[in-house]
């Protein structure tokens, strides 16, 4: 019996890739939402600040429905969160309370598409964190991050790390042998191409943000490059003795070295070779033209924070990232000089989420470019970059609202809670703080 629920629970999830529900009516209250997700796994409220497309609904639901595991999600208004006293986890409490289904629950919600929050939360397994890299990964781009989610939801409850929610089944009639045999094989053949399709867009994703981390690390490679011609000095050169020539040479094979690791590249992760070679190789090239200006030779310092490509910092001064505390953080000369002027310097820009971001803020594909340049200057690594996206990666996922989420208790199915804390991300409101909210008022808004 428990082997032919799961056998049956398989075949309606798959057959449920194959289907598109109606829309249903505009919610206003969450036991709408639960009512709508019933009938579809994906609702978009008419009157939400961040709107999916047609086809980007669809794209969604196309996700959903492939990943094998029960999903619910909800595009949802402002004021849902703020009837939710402003707490995330809350709003997905009362979705499922409504819903009444054991699955994986998410939900975004936000000032726009470009500023939006993602929060998911299971009772069949750990989510949270696929929800906050999805949202790392396209802080622009809200479809994007739900058919990411969906897909690494799909991808672990293949590989056993998620239930498939088929135990709610009530039916006691056992089927025949024969058809378990017929459906057996359907289920089979449906698992095997939902393994082989989240495969594959887990491998386009790396290529594509592969491919972004490698052309920043081209351009930071051309910059050290530049840097070594306009040296301009020969080897006979008095001035840089035997353990300058030392120095040269070391400079010159950290180029090398950049350049083999860049071109090796099979992850954003491998970043870290390159750009530990490049810092490297600067702070030699630094030595070498203290010994030309017949200066004291540099410690190694990190490099400079606002863009690595300025080389070796000189000094420290006082930043503050977007809603972060003030921390001092390495500086070349000339952004030194612009900070003490008032004139905030030109950060270095990369291209992720679908957009331009500062590289310190571009999520997880960016941690090992990141890493890389300042791994071996201890604990000022993990200082400067506490409280930024790139701190968030490699510090684990960040959990919002994960000590407790209000009303988050079972009331309408067998399953018991929720399998994780939740997690996800949430987009800087531009007011300074978290979302705020009123009071919860009963389930609705």
């Amino acid at each position: 019996m428990v082997y032919a629920r799961r056998i049956l629970g398989l075949i309606a999830a798959f057959a449920a890739a194959l289907m598109i529900a109606a829309a249903p009516a505009a919610a206003t209250t969450f036991d709408d939402v639960g009512q709508a997700l019933r009938a579809d796994s994906l609702y978009q409220d008419p009157e939400a600040e961040v709107q999916l497309s047609p086809a980007e609904q669809q794209e969604v639901r196309d996700a959903i429905g492939n990943a094998g595991s029960p999903m619910f999600v909800a595009v949802l208004p402002r004021a849902a969160l703020d009837a939710a006293g402003g707490d995330p986890n809350a709003v997905l409490a009362s979705m499922r309370n409504s819903t009444g289904r054991a699955g994986t629950y998410a939900v975004v919600i936000g000032e726009s598409n470009s500023a939006y929050g993602l929060q998911a939360r299971s009772t069949l397994g750990s989510v949270g964190d696929l929800a906050a890299a999805a949202y790392s990964d396209n802080r622009s781009d809200p479809a994007a991050a739900l058919v990411q989610l969906a897909d690494e939801v799909g991808a672990r409850a293949a590989a056993g790390g998620l239930g498939t929610g088929s135990g709610e089944s009530t039916s006691t009639e056992a089927p025949s042998a024969t058809g378990l045999l017929v459906f057996g094989g359907v289920a089979l053949a449906g698992i095997a191409g939902l393994v082989g399709f989240t495969k594959h867009r887990a491998r386009k994703r790396n290529e594509a943000a592969t491919a972004a981390v490698k052309k920043t690390l081209d351009e930071d490679i051309t910059a050290f490059g530049e840097a070594l011609d306009n040296l301009d000095v020969e080897v006979s050169d008095p001035r840089l003795t035997a353990a300058g020539l030392e120095d040269l040479q070391a400079a010159l094979d950290q180029y090398e070295s950049a350049k083999r690791a860049a071109f090796a590249m099979r992850t954003p992760e491998d970043a870290a070779g390159v750009t530990s070679a490049l810092d490297e190789g600067r702070w030699r090239l630094a030595r070498v033209q203290a010994r030309l200006a017949d200066e004291p030779l540099p410690e190694h310092r990190p490099p400079c924070f606002f863009d690595p490509r300025h080389g070796l910092s000189a000094t420290d001064v006082p930043f503050a990232p977007a809603g972060g505390t003030v921390r001092d953080v390495p500086a070349c000369q000339a952004c030194a000089v612009a900070v003490a002027s008032g004139v905030a310097p030109a950060t270095r820009m990369v291209e992720a989420g679908g957009g331009s971001r500062p590289y310190y803020d571009s999520g997880r594909e960016y941690a090992g470019y990141t890493s890389g340049y300042y791994r071996s200057h201890g604990d000022l690594f993990t200082t400067i970059f506490m409280a930024t996206m790139i701190g968030n990666m490699l510090a684990g996922p960040a959990y919002i609202g994960a000590a407790g989420a209000g009303g988050s208790d079972w009331s309408g199915g067998d399953s018991g809670g929720w399998s994780d804390s939740g997690g996800g991300g949430w987009a800087d409101s531009g007011g300074g703080g978290g979302w705020g909210g009123g009071d919860f008022g009963g389930g609705g808004w």
